[in-house]
């Protein structure tokens, strides 16, 4: 069985790129975007989520990744990664002060990646 998805394209900040997808009710968040190398993203479904699945796309370079609101950076220790393949993890999350949860990816290359929220 195949599953279509249409996603509305909106104007992405300064260099990212990124659609977002809302469902009805109870759906998750899905945003796509793509790395700029080796500066981190910081992605937030606006809301509070429980986990994330993180999806590396087009699997050209590795991606890592943190939920608790502080930046991946090396020695990369305490970070979750995908490697430069076609792949996903799921994380936990952990709400910032501000109440939102918020996924943040750094990569050395310019993977696409996409970022489903649950609840």
């Amino acid at each position: 069985m195949l599953f279509a998805l249409r996603v509305p394209a909106r104007r992405a900040p300064i260099g990212q790129s990124e659609r977002t997808a809302e469902g009805e009710s109870g759906m998750p968040r899905i945003i796509h975007g793509r790395c700029v190398a080796n500066q981190v993203a910081v992605v937030s479904p606006g809301t509070v989520a429980r986990q994330a699945r993180v999806l590396n796309i087009t699997g050209s370079s590795r991606i890592y990744i943190r939920g608790d609101g502080i930046d991946p950076a090396a020695p990369w220790t305490d970070c979750d990664v995908i490697p430069a393949a076609m792949g996903f993890v799921v994380i936990k999350l952990r709400a910032d002060p501000d109440g939102d949860s918020e996924v943040r990816l750094v990569s050395p290359g310019t993977p696409e990646y996409s970022v489903q929220f649950l609840t």
